[in-house]
């Protein structure tokens, strides 16, 4: 397979059509997996009644095991089923027939079909991809020639009888008319058969692509159909399963009722919802790698040095600025959570705070990782941090270096906290950043990733009963730099909710609550 159609494959299985039945596929596969495992497990069953005690004990291990990969009411009124077969194991003595019989049969003929069925479907739609990048590959070599023997017909039109004056006056014999005329012509001819070549592969390729789009659509279609189908025999042989079990005796009966609730729950429609909905977060943050952080590239030390030392400040601009907004966002939420009444703000304030603590994730990370270089380069001590552990480093594929972030979610808090040993992580690159460039700001500036977006304002109902400590009147106009301040004009008051030691304060404004500097205001008497 040429290079030209490995590329036109990839793009043509990377769309979007093509990812969802992938996904199918795959949750398809797995499905029929489980219930191969499901059909031998109670197959097993019915072959060791005489030794159940201790048999039963065995295959409720291997059922759980089969299905806690499994997910949905389904899946979960199947993992009840094992629970209750390790703790019935005696009662079971009379239950092979009619398990072998209704259950553990049609479960396997189902699963083999289905089976059966859904290789076919594969291999129609894997046909029809690989034909259709073939033809997609005849058309952009015919395109490419289609334009090239155009463009050589185009530049024999334009020669005219101009240039035999030009031939004279250069004292250069003039071109034949008559083999200039034969060299049109079959320029003609082959411009006119590149285009009819073009346009033929142009319609076949378009004949493919609804031919591997309506694979696609059938196939997904024949897919969910046969997850519907499982699902619903799935839920029919829970369903005999807990009417075999409950017509045994009063003790089976009442050592089965544990099964009711979790069978008869499940919801095969919310099932497929939740294969429809089914969607894939990425959790890993792609830190920024600079130049002068790779040693292996040819640089001075002291260069080097300097080039990580102006990369520490950029990020501990905004890395500061983060806390910042992080530090309002949070005395924001205590305010609202000591509030009488509660609605949606508090919702609101837990998604902006888990953006604020991955933002600062994300600039922790990048501030450590360059401080770690500069240590293994000055020969001073690495900084001890839990970050260290999250951290992925690896090489793309133009050989550059690519470093990953992923932080667990019950570990964001942790690696969020400094270390005893860290108080301040990377403080000591950045004291040296503030040393060696004290006036950085103005030419960093305009490099920081400021969100000053208006998305992002905090705004909450005006009858809120906010706790608040006092108003104060505005100065002078200031306008907010970051999401988490307030634009204020002379002459406005505001609320006052905390009073920050930076010199910033959380304030209301027009139902809108964010910080502003004190230094703009003047606060009120109790009696104004």
């Amino acid at each position: 397979m040429s290079r030209e159609r490995k590329v036109t494959l990839r793009r043509i299985k990377s769309t979007q059509g093509q990812n969802e039945f992938e996904d199918l596929r795959r949750l398809v596969k797995q499905g029929g997996d489980f219930c191969k495992d499901l059909a031998t497990v109670l197959q097993e069953r019915s072959e060791l009644e005489a030794q159940y005690s201790k048999g039963l004990a065995k295959l409720s291990s291997k059922l759980l095991k089969a299905s806690k990969e499994a997910t949905g009411t389904v899946a979960h009124a199947w993992q009840a089923v094992a629970v209750q077969i390790d703790t019935q194991a005696e009662l079971h003595r009379l239950w092979s027939v009619a398990l072998q019989e209704e259950v553990a049969r049609p479960l396997k003929t189902s699963t083999e079909t289905q089976t059966k069925i859904r290789k076919s479907v594969e291999v129609l739609v894997d046909k029809t991809t690989r034909n259709l990048a073939e033809w997609r590959t005849a058309e952009a070599k015919a395109k490419r020639q289609c334009f090239s023997s155009s463009k050589e017909f185009e530049k024999l039109q334009e020669s005219n009888p101009s240039s035999e004056v030009r031939s004279r006056l250069l004292s250069v014999p003039p071109p034949d008319p008559i083999k200039l005329e034969a060299k049109k012509r079959k320029a003609e001819e082959t411009s006119r058969r590149a285009d009819i070549e073009y346009y033929t592969f142009c319609v076949r390729s378009e004949r493919a692509r609804l031919e591997w789009e309506s694979s696609i659509r059938n196939g997904s279609t024949c897919l969910r159909t046969l997850e519907e189908e499982k699902l619903t025999l799935l839920k029919d042989l829970a369903l005999k399963y807990f009417h075999s079990m409950n017509d045994l005796t009063p003790k089976l009966t009442r050592s089965t009722e544990v099964l009711e609730e979790p069978i008869k729950s499940s919801n095969i429609e919310q099932d497929m919802q939740s294969i429809v909905l089914r969607r894939h977060a990425a959790s890993e943050q792609l830190l920024p790698d600079f130049y002068a952080e790779d040693t292996s590239n040819l640089m001075r030390k002291e260069r080097r040095i300097e080039a990580l030392h102006k990369c520490l400040f950029l990020i501990k601009q905004d890395l500061d600025r983060e806390r910042k907004g992080t530090v309002g966002v949070e005395n924001l939420a205590k305010a609202i959570a000591e509030a009488p009444k509660i609605d949606n703000s508090h919702h609101d304030i837990s998604d902006k705070l888990y953006y604020m603590k991955s933002m600062l994730l994300y600039l922790e990370a990048a501030r450590l990782k360059l401080d770690i270089t500069l240590a293994d380069i000055e020969g001073r001590p690495k900084p001890a941090n839990p970050l260290v552990q999250y951290l992925r480093h690896q090489r793309d594929k133009q050989g550059l270096p690519q470093t990953i972030l992923k932080v667990p979610s019950w570990a964001r808090d942790d690696c969020l906290t400094p270390s005893n040993d860290s108080p301040d992580w990377g403080s000591e690159g950045d004291r040296q950043v503030e040393v060696i460039h004290p006036d950085h700001d103005t030419d960093f500036d305009e490099f920081s990733s400021e969100a000053g977006s208006s998305d992002n304002v905090y705004e909450h109902d005006e009858d809120k009963d906010v706790p608040s400590i006092g108003k104060c009147r505005v100065l002078y106009d200031y306008d907010k730099n970051l999401f988490d301040e307030l634009t204020i004009r002379t002459g406005d008051l505001i609320n006052i909710h905390d009073k920050q030691e930076d010199g910033w304060w959380l304030g209301e404004l027009k139902g809108t609550v964010g910080i502003f500097p004190a230094t703009y205001v003047e606060e009120l008497e109790s009696s104004e």
